[in-house]
């Protein structure tokens, strides 16, 4: 989410088989015309990853393996990255099983919602993803935040980097929040 200079509040999002970028508006209130509707397209940076984000409850279906095959069939050039909500992750030989499934089918796997309340440390270790999106309540004023919260955030980022983790920085709204990450 961001502000549009001409479009107000609006969020952003690609579509699977294409490289627009469509912005949506979000704010009813100061633009009652557009609200929930698309109000720009961007062009594509040449079709990056999609992430797919997913239910804690669709883990404990068999079908989500299977989804992520005929994904594969449709778009087998498209960088694929399945989201699992960090609430998802209670079983640790599900998430292992998950992995190589997806690893065969050359689809990558974002851990979401990462810090929201179960840090979820051994799956990091058992079944590693390739990212780690850590959530909004971590970095939402992180420039403000105390030294310590700064401080396990970044031994966070630096422990999930050493092991080949790239991580991603959630609903950064602001500069400095930005320039806080990049500490």
């Amino acid at each position: 989410n961001f502000i549009h200079p001409k479009f107000g509040p609006v969020w952003s999002t690609s579509h699977l088989g294409s490289e627009a970028i469509s912005l949506i508006g979000t704010d009813p209130e100061k633009h009652p015309d557009q609200p929930w509707k698309v109000v720009h397209e961007l062009e594509g940076q040449g079709g990056g990853s999609l992430f797919i984000n997913t239910h804690p409850s669709e883990l404990r279906d068999a079908g989500i393996v299977r989804s992520m095959q005929e994904l594969r069939t449709k778009f087998p050039q498209r960088q694929l990255t399945l989201e699992i909500h960090e609430a998802s992750m209670t079983d640790p030989g599900t998430i292992r099983e998950i992995r190589a499934a997806l690893a065969d089918l050359e689809i990558h796997l974002a851990y979401d919602d990462f810090g929201a309340g179960q840090a979820r440390l051994l799956e990091l270790c058992d079944a590693p993803p390739d990212y780690l999106k850590f959530d909004r309540c971590l970095i939402q004023e992180l420039h403000q935040a105390s030294l310590i919260r700064r401080r396990m955030v970044r031994q966070l980022v630096d422990v999930a980097r050493s092991v080949g983790i790239t991580t991603i920085a959630e609903c950064v709204e602001s500069q400095e929040e930005h320039a806080a990450c990049l500490e």
